[in-house]
């Protein structure tokens, strides 16, 4: 365990927050509506494709991967304290 950061847990909440960041762009920006591609009934243009994908891709990390960052750097941030005391 020498090789991991001290700071692990400040990564795992930063890319938390990028992922969520990047959840919400895509959310504010309108890109829900084309989310039809999730079911095959999408009919648009070819940008309306990567919006669909787009969202549906961090929304899916932003349902799966980013409560594990979260409870994994709590976790670590608890480990660290208890370690260093």
């Amino acid at each position: 365990m020498n090789g991991l950061p001290k700071n692990n847990y400040k990564a795992l909440w930063l890319w938390a927050c990028i992922f969520s960041l990047l959840f919400w762009l895509g959310d504010l920006s309108g890109f829900r509506d084309f989310t039809s591609i999730w079911s095959g009934t999408h009919v648009g243009e070819e940008w309306t494709y990567f919006a669909g994908l787009y969202y549906l891709f961090f929304y899916i990390i932003w349902v799966c991967v980013v409560p594990i960052l979260v409870i994994a750097g709590v976790l670590d941030f608890f480990y660290l304290n208890k370690k260093n005391t």
